[in-house]
């Protein structure tokens, strides 16, 4: 569900922090059935040849019935030391007098995606769910969110999305801490003025850092 502004809905933020995006080193893709699809691949956390080792692996499995998508993904390796994460976790406190998430911790994360798309009606819907552990801290995070996309809804190839998602968080920490729950609320509209050009509305309603919520608009 591309089309949405917020991260939250754009990818799976716990796939996102245990650094899905390294670059795999061997790729296995396996078409099991019609329906049925596994992948596999080993890569090295860190992208410096220097700091090379296979030491990271992300397999997913992949099932379509008609119109409908589940993917579950898991994926673990070692912070490279961009340090992602839970908001929460860096407020920890490490044995070295350190705070939060440190290069060379052991990061692991699943997460499912649902995709079903009703042709007749032109509807999209999705669901996401990730859960990401960082076992230097012996602590994880959950998120997910769900939305809707429609489409020629007033006009031809026009566009309409509505979807509410919790950010990667840890609960039990943040009650601790009385921070605000990290959830977003966003509704889309976009509409084709000519072939190449279109024009839309964002709104996102969403809970900062700070606990305090705010209201964008593109």
């Amino acid at each position: 569900m591309t089309h949405f502004f917020n991260p939250v809905f754009q990818t799976n933020p716990a796939l996102a922090a245990a650094g899905i995006g390294s670059r795999p080193t061997a790729l296995l893709n396996w078409t099991v059935s019609d329906n049925l699809e596994a992948k596999a691949a080993v890569f090295s956390s860190a992208r410096n040849i220097d700091d090379f080792s296979l030491d990271g692996f992300v397999g997913e499995l992949g099932l379509r019935y008609g119109n409908f998508i589940l993917r579950g993904t898991y994926v673990t390796n070692r912070d490279a030391g961009s340090r992602n994460g839970f908001r929460e976790s860096f407020q920890l406190p490490r044995a070295n007098g350190q705070f939060g998430p440190q290069r060379g911790d052991r990061e692991q994360a699943y997460g499912l995606n649902a995709e079903w798309f009703i042709p007749e009606i032109k509807l999209g819907l999705f669901g996401r769910y990730g859960h990401y552990q960082n076992r230097g801290l012996d602590e994880s995070g959950d998120t997910y969110s769900a939305g809707i996309n429609m489409l020629d809804l007033f006009f031809p190839n026009d566009r309409f999305g509505v979807a509410y998602g919790r950010a990667l968080s840890n609960e039990r920490l943040r009650r601790r801490a009385g921070d605000r729950t990290p959830d977003v609320f966003e509704v889309f509209y976009d509409v084709a003025l000519l072939p190449n050009i279109s024009a839309g509305g964002f709104p996102t309603r969403a809970q900062t850092d700070s606990g305090k919520a705010f209201l964008a608009s593109g």
